[in-house]
């Protein structure tokens, strides 16, 4: 019997002719292989893979440098869809979300003026994979985290025509602006 030539990614039974894609969150980067490995705690691939080079979900992936990268797990107060995508900082708490240098750093707002960026939004959070910075480009950091008015690290300064409230702890839009 002779076996099928599946090229990596792609696994057939007993040496069958029908070679099948490694199913997501596994891989081979064998060729002729009759199965394929599970991926590492932490990490996933797309179907038909040759190795597992994203993070699985409550993970992210923290780059080391330009060519390697560790699956980590998600920092407390934040939560992680996985993938190539940064922690996403909860309510009231804050994430530096232009460098994966400070993905792991999850600051308590002092005010009111954080909130969690919307799953609709999780675009904003991928890294490329090749820079290690976010794809900032066409995101407005501080309006995916924070409440409106208020801008900056820790959503701790307000906007221009927006005054800090003492009894709200939140930052409202001055009288003058709302004419």
């Amino acid at each position: 019997i002779e076996c099928s030539s599946c090229p990596v990614g792609k696994f057939s039974y007993n040496g069958q002719s029908l070679c099948i894609d490694c199913e997501t969150g596994k891989y081979t980067n064998e060729i002729k292989s009759s199965s394929c490995s599970n991926c590492d705690h932490g990490y996933t691939s797309d179907a038909g893979s040759t190795k597992c080079d994203y993070s699985s979900s409550g993970y992210y992936l923290a780059y080391l440098d330009n060519s390697r990268s560790e699956s980590k797990t998600c920092p407390k107060n934040s939560y992680c869809f996985g993938r190539d995508q940064l922690p996403i900082a909860d309510d009231f708490y804050w994430v530096e979300s232009l460098s994966y240098k400070y993905a792991d750093v999850i600051y308590k707002c002092s005010r009111d003026t954080c909130r969690s960026s919307s799953p609709s939004n999780s675009s904003c959070w991928h890294i490329d994979v090749v820079s290690g910075v976010a794809n900032s480009s066409s995101c407005d950091y501080d309006k995916l985290q924070c409440n409106e008015g208020a801008s900056g690290p820790s959503c701790g300064s307000c906007s221009k025509k927006y005054v800090y409230n003492v009894l709200s702890n939140s930052c409202k839009k001055c009288k003058s602006a709302q004419n």
